[in-house]
């Protein structure tokens, strides 16, 4: 290891989510050198101290490769002029930097640090400047100090700078106490950060803070998987592969967690016997307030035996020139006088003239009716069918971004934001209908009974055959199971033309039969390709001549691309940036702003998906910036306006017309989406489809998949693929089992 001092003269390159830079360095001894490697947020005039190996880059010549970086602040005059002018404290250019230095000299970081009041000496600094100076300088130097820490640990300036202004100067010694303690806490700070530090401190393998970490972790990932609980003996044998905890360790370690309120359990009843089941606190809670508040909902009835109804429901039917099928019929009439009603049916079974029906009947009895879905997309779609004003689930809600709670220990970003709305401030709302009840997990459809009086009308619309909620739990299926509330099934089609098999193909692949393809002037084919190259290749000439030539559609606006994998030669990360390259190429250096966001490059115009839900992400109106809110949700998505190469910044437009900027501490949350998985399109539909099934994951080839991806197109959709691959997909009916205990009496239904 060799030894390099020097000042900063530039900053080359930095990434401020991993601290890797690359700065010019002019050495004690007089030369100008490059230092690379990860380092602290560093400006010009800081004297750099770093160990590292000199080598030899083909293209960039010597540089010193530093595996540890230590700053201090400059001594010389010029440093420190170099230093305060640098962007470090916003408002001091060269020439107030000058005046600072010029007045105080070898000793100004001491004013700046122990008298900072003596600064209103300077012209042009007032008492407000004071205090940004001093706060600024501050902050620098001991954010420093945290992110060196955190870098000797393997964790990278992103990371470390979000402990740093969660807990200020104290992060280290937080961290130094209880590695796993900020679980949950920091962003990107996981358990397997935790381990590692608490390992190369010295922890031991089998402490009680790592095995207490360890069951939460164990439990925050089923949580990714839609599971509920996990039942105990499970999460022990999961323990052991990795440390060697004895049962009685085991036991305290959950009566710790169960006596903080981290957890909870039950035993649960299965046709072997009885288990043990925990859950994370958040959700059984959740699970118990659904089941609660429902049957309290059900009990509720809304007939006033004038039978006004009926009669409203024929001048509607009239009035639209449609006449509704016996089912039809029940389900509006039954939506009407129920406290809680499920209508549920596959594409085209006239579940939104359903809901317009009702819309009419509740308005003529005076009964205030709001529209929900857990989507933008399907939130606007519904509004659309509708005419009636739609939101998504959490807007409805109002989230309170001012008590939003981490939970400590906990990798999850649901279940931490707070609503207005809630038992103590409800909607204000005779009756609630939400659309696409498939998509709606535990821990929403929590959030959002909680908000309900006790004499609000929940009526729940839903295809009970696509994929599940992405998050934890099956609600729509364990409220039908249940056989506690009416439940209307919706089984003829009449959205559909002579012409259209989308429908049909729908409902022919849910009861397992194959569908019927490539008719003449049809709007459902299948196209024959053996493996992913010539998949690929079959698909970007779709998408960019073929289908664009032949309708005359944009291949922005009108084709999606819905692929049952992510990764992959034919997931969604690899296909997204394939028709990138053809559909928004880089047109060279000047012409596009491009900017690079991990192992993508974003660009002017790309279609981008947001991939977590951030309700702390403020946006405004496109059209009128006076309106402002906060929160994007996962799966919502834009195009790129634009891009701010020198501050970082990427500008996107939903689709609902909220701009919203993206700086370096959140870019991550964005990514292509000219191909996304069939989960992220659930809630969705597009004019054109098409569904890649070639070398697809053995665990996703299931019909409820391939029904899901079907459903999403609605004028045309195709399939890339052979009839041996979809005739596998269809008859594959199993389905990924998921622990919930909704309805269940506390009962696994096995």
């Amino acid at each position: 290891m060799e030894t390099l001092r020097g000042t900063v003269s530039g900053i080359i390159f930095q990434n401020e989510e991993t601290g890797y830079r690359v700065v010019d360095v002019e050495s004690e001894e007089g030369t100008y050198e490059t230092v690379t490697g990860i380092m602290p947020p560093i400006f010009s005039g800081e004297i750099i101290e770093a160990e590292g190996e000199w080598n030899e880059h083909s293209n960039y010549g010597r540089q010193f490769k530093a595996s540890s970086v230590t700053l201090r602040l400059p001594s010389s005059s010029e440093g420190m002029r170099a230093f305060l002018a640098s962007g470090l404290i916003p408002g001091i250019g060269p020439g107030l930097a000058s005046r600072i230095v010029g007045t105080f000299g070898s000793d100004t970081f001491d004013v700046i640090s122990e008298r900072p009041e003596a600064l209103e000496r300077v012209q042009g600094i007032t008492l407000k400047k004071v205090r940004k100076i001093k706060q600024a300088f501050d902050a620098h130097r001991e954010s420093s100090d945290t992110v060196m820490f955190f870098a000797g640990f393997g964790v990278g300036t992103g990371v470390a700078m979000e402990a740093y202004r969660r807990f200020g100067d104290g992060a280290r010694e937080i961290v130094k106490e209880n590695p796993y303690s900020i679980i949950g806490v920091v962003g990107g700070y996981g358990f397997g950060t935790a381990d590692r530090i608490a390992i190369t401190m010295g922890f031991a393998p089998d402490s009680p803070q790592r095995v207490r970490a360890y069951i939460l972790h164990i439990l925050g990932s089923s949580y990714g998987e839609g599971h509920v609980f996990l039942f105990s003996q499970d999460i022990l044998a999961e323990i052991r592969k990795t440390i060697d905890i004895t049962d009685d360790d085991y036991a305290v370690a959950l009566e710790d967690l169960e006596n903080e309120e981290r957890i909870d359990r039950e035993i649960i009843k299965r046709p072997e016997g009885e288990s043990e089941a925990v859950y994370l606190h958040n959700l059984y809670e959740a699970e118990r307030g659904i089941e609660d508040k429902l049957r309290i909902l059900a009990k509720v009835s809304h007939d006033d035996g004038s039978g006004r109804d009926e009669k409203i429901l024929k001048t509607f039917e009239k009035e639209n020139g449609i006449v509704l099928d016996d089912e039809q019929k029940k389900a509006v009439l039954a939506s009407s006088v129920n406290g809680v009603t499920v209508i549920t049916g596959g594409p085209g079974t006239g579940k939104t003239t359903i809901i317009k029906a009702l819309l009419r009947i509740l308005d003529e009895r005076g009964i205030k009716t709001v529209l929900c879905a857990p989507t933008g997309r399907a939130a606007k779609r519904m509004a659309t069918a509708c005419g009636e004003q739609a939101k998504t689930v959490h807007r409805l809600l109002e989230p309170d971004f001012k008590s939003i709670s981490r939970e400590e220990g906990v990798e999850l970003d649901e279940g931490s934001i707070k609503f207005k709305r809630n038992a103590q401030n409800p909607l204000e709302a005779g009756c609630v209908i939400v659309d696409e009840m498939s998509m709606v997990d535990t821990l929403l459809m929590f959030n959002l009974v909680n908000a309900l009086k006790y004499n609000t009308m929940l009526v729940l619309v839903g295809d009970n055959n696509q994929l599940p909620s992405v998050g934890p739990g099956r609600v729509l299926r364990d409220i039908i199971k249940s056989e506690l509330f009416e439940t209307i099934r919706l089984e003829n089609i009449y959205r559909q033309n002579a012409d259209s098999l989308i429908s049909y193909n729908a409902h022919l692949v849910n009861m397992g039969k194959m569908p019927e393809m490539n008719k003449e002037k049809g709007d459902f084919f299948r196209m024959t390709v053996r493996n992913p190259g010539e998949c690929v290749s079959l698909l970007k000439s779709l998408v960019s001549e073929r289908l664009p030539n032949k309708y005359g559609i944009d291949p922005f606006t009108d084709i999606q691309v819905i692929t049952p994998n992510r990764k992959g030669q034919c997931g969604s990360q690899t296909i997204s940036s394939e028709l990138q390259s053809i559909l928004n190429p880089p047109l060279g250096k000047g012409k596009t702003a491009e900017i690079k966001n991990f192992s993508e490059v974003l660009r002017v115009g790309d279609r981008v998906m947001h991939t977590k839900n951030d309700y702390e992400l403020e946006w405004s109106d496109y059209d009128d910036p006076a309106i402002e809110g906060q929160g994007v949700f996962n799966g919502e998505m834009g195009r790129i306006e634009a891009i701010d190469t020198t501050s970082h910044l990427v500008y996107v437009l939903f689709n609902d017309n909220r701009y919203v900027c993206y700086d370096r501490q959140n870019l991550n949350e964005l990514e292509l989406c000219y191909a996304i998985t069939v989960h992220k399109s659930q809630g969705s539909e597009f004019d054109y489809c098409i569904i890649p099934i070639c070398n697809v994951t053995p665990s996703l080839m299931t019909r409820n998949l391939l029904y899901t991806a079907i459903t999403r197109a609605k004028k045309m959709a195709v399939i890339l693929g052979t009839d041996d691959s979809i005739a596998a997909m269809i008859a594959n009916n199993r389905e990924v089992r998921r622990n919930t205990t909704l309805f269940r009496d506390n009962t696994i239904d096995w």
